[in-house]
């Protein structure tokens, strides 16, 4: 019987071990510029407008966002990318967003077994966000292009 518990015991810490976390929802409710997770963005008529072919790259950006949880995850938080990607839109000079790309990982503290058992215990994820600023191509860039 006692083999039992302490085989339920272990098993219950194994459990617990990865309970530190965060999480969070991802809004960009007050964007002013076109976005899209892939390489096309539509006009104003609707018409898709290819990078490469429509649209010409101007930058790409980086930037990381973090949110820190408690009580094994439950709280959390919003994080508005509006102003970030934005801006990034207005540094460099362009008309929307492609390629859009949201990465979350575990920050080093969600891995601090056995503190990570403790309610109070922070933990944490980091946001990775990446993006290519793209404008429209002018008319003489896309001269002999055949439209169908």
């Amino acid at each position: 019987m006692r083999s039992k518990t302490m085989v339920g015991l272990v098993v219950m810490s194994l459990m617990l071990a990865g309970c530190a976390g965060a999480h969070y929802r991802i809004s960009a409710d007050r964007l002013k510029y076109p976005t899209s997770l892939s390489p096309v963005l539509p006009d104003g008529q609707g018409k898709p407008l290819y990078l490469g072919e429509d649209l010409q790259p101007v930058g790409e950006f980086s930037f990381n966002r973090g949110s820190v949880g408690y009580l094994y995850g439950m709280t959390g938080t919003t994080i508005d990318l509006s102003d970030n990607l934005n801006g990034e839109v207005e540094r460099w000079q362009g008309e929307g967003i492609v390629r859009l790309s949201l990465t979350a990982k575990n920050c080093a503290s969600s891995w601090l077994f056995p503190l990570t058992v403790l309610p109070f215990y922070p933990g944490c994820q980091d946001l990775a966000v990446t993006g290519t600023v793209v404008t429209r191509k002018r008319a003489s860039e896309n001269q002999g292009r055949t439209m169908p």
